[in-house]
């Protein structure tokens, strides 16, 4: 049996494709982008509803599912959760893990959570019932992991320079190529076919809670349906491929373009074939995921007083496509206009940044920090909305469900915190 994705599909290219697009650090640019000052005392201060508190130690990862009913979580206490998002409820334990668990994700369609740990062992558990319906030890460190956007295909990136691709449950395996050193991220290409709006409704049998009662979520929710034929995956050499699931070929990024240093955060542009990564070393790149060749070249030390420091987090805003963003660890954000090759904002966060995430049907971004808060900020005047507080400590994972609705966020203070962020996806 082959592990097949339908490439029945025609990949529409925006302007960014042209290869002449191409730009250099971007240092011309007419318009400087607006420099914001730290100012927090006037914004809304939200408190999460729910809090789970069952991890000894801190909780690396958090992930919320597409219908919001369900957070899987794995922590530093070699354990992995799986939650009721609206009781906080536990409907099982992952257990099995002799290492810290980094990775927890939901199925696209919320009936497979996956866990991997440090070690290398990946196990997949079935919501409906809890058991273990799928293992495999990769044999080296975990670096990324990620389900497959419409399917249960799972990715996963390793230390020793695999990308392995699972169809699960079978077990139908298929290693891509290995350049001969570490992965250190990764991302599915969306290419997205169409999209519906519909209401989901997935019922869950609460196995661990008092009453055995069953649940049942209703959300109205926005369906993508994606092929997702092919991973960028980013390397500790600075080097950034794009990988052919089914024929493993491999698109480099142009070695005229290419990192210095490791290239530790990847996404891909949720409506188009360009990606956005960034380096330990401070340097960003956006470039054309067929070509590999590079659009934009940043460094945050252009918009840092000349400091370069490791890029945490880079990716898109989902309703406002042409607007990249990318944070570092001292606590600057960026803003870029991709059409118009230029920073639109610039950020100072009083604490490092983490993570961040776009709701789906938003221009606004929730961004993880350093001091244990979550900042809510329109992304198109770079405005802070709101603080989303109760974390003692660093910001580890934050998720967001479908529709934008509710917000889970991970945290070294042993806590995973629940947020009902409806109306600030509205924002």
């Amino acid at each position: 049996m082959v592990l097949d994705i339908d490439d029945n599909h025609q990949e529409s290219i925006v302007d960014q494709d042209d290869d002449n697009a191409e730009v250099g650090m971007d240092d011309d640019a007419d318009e400087e982008p607006d420099f914001l000052p730290i100012a927090e005392d006037d914004c809304e201060t939200i408190e999460s509803s729910l809090l789970f508190e069952k991890n000894e130690d801190s909780v690396l990862c958090c992930c919320v599912s597409q219908c919001g009913s369900l957070i899987a979580t794995g922590g530093l206490d070699n354990s992995g959760y799986v939650l009721n998002s609206y009781t906080g409820n536990v409907l099982f334990k992952c257990t099995g893990h002799s290492e810290s668990v980094e990775f927890a994700y939901v199925s696209h369609d919320s009936e497979l959570v996956a866990t991997g740990d440090l070690d290398g062992l990946v196990q997949v558990w079935r919501v409906r019932n809890g058991e273990s319906c799928f293992s495999f030890h990769t044999g080296s460190e975990m670096r990324w992991l990620e389900w497959h956007k419409n399917s249960h295909i799972l990715f996963c990136g390793t230390e020793s320079g695999e990308v392995w691709v699972w169809l699960v449950p079978k077990g139908i395996t298929k290693t891509l190529a290995n350049p001969g050193t570490s992965v250190e991220s990764g991302s599915c290409t969306p290419d997205e076919t169409h999209s519906i709006q519909k209401y989901y409704q997935k019922k869950l049998n609460l196995n661990a809670t008092k009453n055995n009662a069953t649940f049942c979520a209703l959300t109205y929710i926005k369906i993508r349906f994606f092929k997702c034929k092919r991973a960028v995956v980013g390397y500790s050499n600075g080097s950034v491929r794009v990988l052919d699931i089914k024929s493993e070929a491999a698109v480099k990024l142009d070695p005229l373009s290419s990192f210095s240093d490791a290239v530790i955060a990847v996404a891909c542009h949720p409506d188009n074939v360009i990606a956005i990564a960034g380096s330990q070393d401070g340097d960003v790149k956006i470039f054309n995921t067929n070509t590999g060749k590079a659009i934009h070249n940043l460094s945050v030390e252009q918009f840092n007083s000349g400091e370069k420091q490791s890029i945490e987090a880079v990716g898109f805003c989902s309703s406002v496509p042409h607007l990249a963003m990318f944070a570092d660890v001292r606590g600057t954000i960026v803003i870029y206009d991709t059409n118009n090759q230029v920073a639109r904002h610039v950020i100072r966060v009083p604490a490092g940044v983490t993570r961040f995430c776009f709701p789906s049907s938003s221009s606004s971004v929730f961004v993880g920090c350093t001091d244990g808060v979550i900042r809510h900020y329109d992304a198109l005047t770079g405005k802070l909305l709101a603080k989303l507080v109760g974390h003692s400590s660093e910001v580890m994972s934050l998720s967001l469900d479908g529709s934008g609705s509710i917000l889970a966020s991970s945290s070294n203070d042993k806590v995973v915190r629940i947020y009902n962020v409806s109306s600030c996806s509205k924002s």
